[in-house]
C-alpha cells in the first residue's frame, strides 16, 4: 500500500507564523536565521507568502493584512503540501485534527492530496486496514495488543463489544484458537473494515460474527470472556444486565478499559466529554465516595500503587453484581496502562474475573 504522511500543521486555524515555524522544523533552514532551505529558483508563490517567515500573526499584524491573510494561508498551505509530498517521497498527504466528541468518536483526519484514505498499520503480526477519516486508530496500544495475543482462549467464546477495526480479536484469532469470536459495534465503518482485516490477515471467517448494533441490544450469547473496549468511558455496560450475556461456567472473564485519573490532577474537575455521562464510576470514585470492598485483589504485582485503581475497580464490581445472588466472587486478576489519554488521565485495562455459584 502506498505511504501517507500524517501533517498537523495545516488546520484552518493554524496562525500563518505557526505554519512557518511548522514548516521551518520540517526543512532546515540556511545559516541566515528565519530564511528557509528553499533556493530562490524553486520561488516562493507571491512576495507576501514569503513574509510569513519573517512575521509572527499577532494581531496587530492580521489587522493589517486581513484582507489578503486567508488568500496567503491557502497559498503556503499549496506550497507546502507541495514540499511534503517531494521531501517524504508520497503522493498522498493528511491533515490530522482534533477528534470528534461523538459516539463513535470519528478521527478529525482530511485526505488532502491523492484519493484513497485507507491506510495500513502491522502490528505483532497483525495487518490492520482502516479508513483513516471514519475510523480510529491507536498506536500505543500496542503493549495491550500483544499481551492479550497471549491470553489462553482456546475453545472459549468470545464478545467483543465496541469492537472498532478489531484491535484485540484479530491478536486472538492470529495466536490462539477460540471456539467463537462475537464482534459489535454500532459504527458501520469499523465492522466494514474488520471484515476486511478477517480477509486481509487469512483468519478463519467461520468463528466471526460481526453485528452492526447497538452493544445495548446485544443478548443471550453465552459468552466465556467479553471485552468492554470504549474509551474513556463503558459503565452504560457496566451491570447487571451485561453479566447475562455470560454462560454460566464455572469461571467467566470481563476485560474494562477506563480511563483513571490519577490523585495529582484535575481533582474536584469533570471530565470535558460528551463520552463521559453522570453515572460514570470514575466520576463517583473521583468524588472521593469510598464503598465497601466486594472485590477481591488477586493482582501479583501492579503498575501503580494508587488504591484508587482497586476503589474504580470495586465499583465496577458491586455495578455488575447489583442484586444478583448467582455471584460468588469478583476478582481484580490485573489492572495495566496502556497509554495516557490527557495530562494525569491514563487508559487502564481492567481485568476481572467472575466467579458463579
Amino acid at each position: 500500500m502506498e505511504k501517507i504522511a500524517l501533517w498537523r500543521g495545516l488546520g484552518e486555524s493554524t496562525r500563518l507564523g505557526d505554519l512557518a515555524v511548522q514548516s521551518s522544523r520540517l526543512f532546515p533552514k540556511k545559516e541566515k536565521r528565519n530564511e528557509p532551505a528553499f533556493d530562490s529558483s524553486e520561488g516562493w508563490p507571491s512576495k507576501e507568502v514569503a513574509e510569513v517567515w519573517r512575521h509572527d500573526s499577532s494581531p496587530g499584524w492580521q489587522r493589517i493584512h486581513r484582507g489578503r491573510a486567508r488568500e496567503w494561508r491557502n497559498l503556503l498551505i499549496e506550497y507546502l503540501l507541495k514540499k511534503i509530498k517531494t521531501h517524504y517521497k508520497v503522493n498522498r498527504v493528511a491533515q490530522q485534527q482534533i477528534i470528534t466528541d461523538d459516539a463513535v468518536r470519528t478521527p478529525g483526519a482530511t485526505l488532502l492530496c491523492g484519493d484513497d484514505p485507507w491506510v495500513l498499520q502491522k502490528e505483532n503480526g497483525i495487518s490492520y486496514e482502516y479508513n483513516l477519516t471514519t475510523n480510529m486508530f491507536s498506536r500505543g496500544n500496542i503493549s495491550e495488543k500483544i499481551r492479550f495475543s497471549k491470553l489462553q482462549v482456546d475453545g472459549e467464546v468470545i464478545l467483543d463489544l465496541f469492537c472498532g477495526i478489531g484491535y484485540w480479536v484479530l491478536q486472538m484469532a492470529k495466536h490462539q484458537n477460540p471456539a467463537k469470536i462475537i464482534c459489535v459495534d454500532r459504527n458501520p465503518n469499523a465492522t466494514a473494515a474488520l471484515e476486511r482485516n478477517i480477509s486481509l490477515n487469512k483468519l478463519n471467517k467461520e468463528i466471526f460474527e460481526i453485528r452492526t448494533d447497538d452493544c445495548r441490544n446485544v443478548k443471550g450469547l453465552n459468552a466465556n470472556r467479553i471485552f468492554l473496549g470504549l474509551i474513556p468511558c463503558s459503565c452504560f455496560m457496566i451491570n447487571e444486565k451485561t453479566l447475562d450475556l455470560f454462560a454460566k461456567a464455572r469461571t467467566s472473564w470481563i476485560h474494562i478499559h477506563h480511563n483513571f485519573t490519577e490523585d495529582c490532577g484535575q481533582k474536584g474537575t469533570r471530565a470535558d466529554t460528551k463520552l463521559i455521562t453522570s453515572d460514570c464510576l470514575e466520576e463517583v470514585r473521583r468524588s472521593d465516595k469510598i464503598e465497601d470492598l466486594k472485590i477481591t485483589d488477586g493482582r501479583e504485582s501492579c503498575e501503580s500503587e494508587n488504591s484508587g485503581l482497586l476503589q474504580l475497580a470495586n465499583l465496577f464490581a458491586i455495578s455488575l453484581i447489583g442484586k444478583r445472588s448467582d455471584v460468588a466472587q469478583i476478582v481484580l486478576v490485573n489492572s495495566s496502562k496502556v497509554k495516557s489519554y490527557a495530562p494525569h488521565v491514563y487508559h487502564y485495562v481492567f481485568d476481572l474475573e467472575i466467579i458463579w455459584k
